[in-house]
């Protein structure tokens, strides 16, 4: 086969692999195995990559213990990483293990080059589990051993995870000094790619300060680095396209900056560009996020048609943390849509599914988006435990960003519940309208202003409603067809 069939066994390595596994070719087998797992992983087959490699290792397992045998199965057990996060999610017990069993081999190696790697790895599994301390004291091992390489791909990726649990511990300004770390790592390099990534890295805890321009800043700079032809192939390795990552980031900005027409079309940007590299992973990233950009306007159509494409790509090719975002945003633009129980239902469903995986991150804007949805049908008890265990979580993982929301929503349920409840209600529309204005969050300012100055109208206070929601609906330029923008002018317009 070798000698006379050659593009076969490029194309086929599996076949190869079979025939020297039965034949006893440990060596050979190996090698060709894991050329077939890579193979399907490219394809985005990552049970047949996982099977594969699975065989790989067993194959291994028969070796003489050696140092070449550590090495051997050190490589495969970071190359079965990517499609076992693919496939079962980065928080999954099968990943975790694969990055410990990665962790020994490299202690049992010493000096290994793959050992910033292999530890970034671990400190992802803990990462998604919401297990932050363990998070950051791995990052920070990995980051003094990629110190010590030089690497400026480990380095960028082992601040990167430094970074992360500190951000979500509330840890901000430390998370963009380590940035910055990572931004002139990459600058000195001179790699486009690296300065991608570092912009990239420096924009996320800028924009979860609230510091929305100078994060879209970053993120407008990662786009500029970005080039789909050199770094498309690179989105296998990282488990996300850092081009698809920047736009939709920048699109993230835009929402918060209350620019909604240009987040729709970066959004839209981001799903063009994971379709154009053809990495299925980006791209359920990229309809997540205009999927959010969709409900935000109050497009129901539009989101129920991004998430349907999402989840349907999600069951198709086994990625269980996308199917769960996407059907927590399903089932909310269900409910909008009418069919309320039934939406409810599969956003239940879905968070029971995101908690199996492990998945601990971004909790209280999805225990947010589950109280909307339990109001509107009318459970409100239900909404307000959802809210308080998000303002919970939002405590215990310092995710203060969606807080503004989540004192809105709560004085709306009161309000719905109890005529009384007023004067509490009054003051967390207040506690809203300053998160949202220290957070610079105009969109968020908005909803706040808007539902204190319908409280005021039925209070006989029309000219302070008025004077409290003019200036924040006039500040906007763009987005007057979205829902938020409409029901401020129509509220203006009842106000005289």
């Amino acid at each position: 086969m070798e000698e006379r069939f050659p593009e076969r066994v490029t194309a086929e390595p599996e076949v190869l692999a079979r025939h020297c596994d039965q034949a006893g070719l440990v060596a050979q087998a190996i090698t060709h195995y894991q050329r077939a797992g890579e193979r399907a992983t490219q394809r985005s087959a990552y049970e047949e990559a996982i099977g594969h490699l699975r065989r790989a290792l067993a194959l291994v397992g028969t070796l003489p213990e050696t140092r070449e045998r550590h090495q051997m199965e050190l490589v495969l057990q970071m190359v079965i990483g990517g499609p076992l996060g693919a496939a079962r999610g980065w928080s999954h017990p099968e990943y975790e293990g694969t990055y410990a069993r990665a962790r020994e081999l490299a202690a049992q190696i010493g000096e290994s080059p793959e050992l910033p790697r292999v530890l970034v790895g671990v400190a992802t599994a803990y990462l998604m589990k919401g297990d932050l301390a363990t998070t950051a004291a791995v990052a920070q091992e990995a980051l003094i051993v990629a110190e010590r390489t030089g690497e400026a791909f480990d380095l960028l990726s082992a601040h990167f995870l430094v970074g992360a649990p500190l951000f979500y511990q509330g840890h901000l300004a430390t998370t963009a000094a380590v940035a910055q770390e990572a931004l002139i790592v990459a600058e000195r390099t001179g790699e486009a790619f690296d300065l991608l990534s570092a912009h990239f890295l420096v924009g996320a805890p800028l924009f979860y300060q609230g510091d929305f321009s100078r994060a879209l800043q970053h993120f407008e700079e990662g786009i500029k680095s970005y080039n789909p032809s050199a770094h498309g192939s690179l989105a296998y390795a990282l488990g996300l396209d850092r081009g698809v990552g920047a736009h939709a980031y920048a699109a993230w900005c835009h929402v918060y900056r209350g620019h909604p027409d240009r987040a729709l079309a970066l959004s839209e940007a981001a799903v063009a560009l994971a379709q154009r590299v053809e990495h299925p992973l980006s791209l359920a990233n990229a309809l997540f996020f205009a999927g959010v950009v969709h409900l935000q306007r109050g497009e129901l159509d539009r989101t129920r048609e991004r998430t349907g494409e999402l989840v349907g790509l999600a069951e198709q090719l086994g990625f269980p943390f996308w199917l769960g975002l996407g059907r927590v945003l399903r089932g909310r633009a269900r409910v909008e849509s009418g069919e309320g129980e039934a939406g409810i239902a599969e956003m239940q469903q879905a968070l029971v599914e995101l908690a199996r995986i492990g998945s601990g991150i971004g909790a209280p804007q999805i225990l947010f988006v589950l109280a909307e949805g339990l109001r509107k049908v009318g459970r409100h008890d239900d909404a307000l435990g959802a809210l308080g265990l998000g303002v919970a979580r939002a405590e215990q993982q310092g995710q203060h960003f969606y807080d503004a929301e989540l004192h809105r929503l709560r004085a709306e349920i009161l309000l719905d519940m109890d005529g009384d409840a007023a004067p509490e209600a009054e003051a967390l529309f207040g506690r809203s309208l300053e998160i949202a204005r220290r957070q610079e969050a105009k969109p968020l300012e908005l909803r706040a202003a808007t539902s204190l100055a319908r409280l005021w109208q039925r209070q006989g206070k029309r000219d302070a409603a008025r004077a409290l929601l003019a200036p924040v609906y006039a500040w906007f330029t763009e987005g007057f067809d979205t829902r938020d923008l409409k029901a401020a002018k129509a509220l203006l317009d009842e106000l005289g």
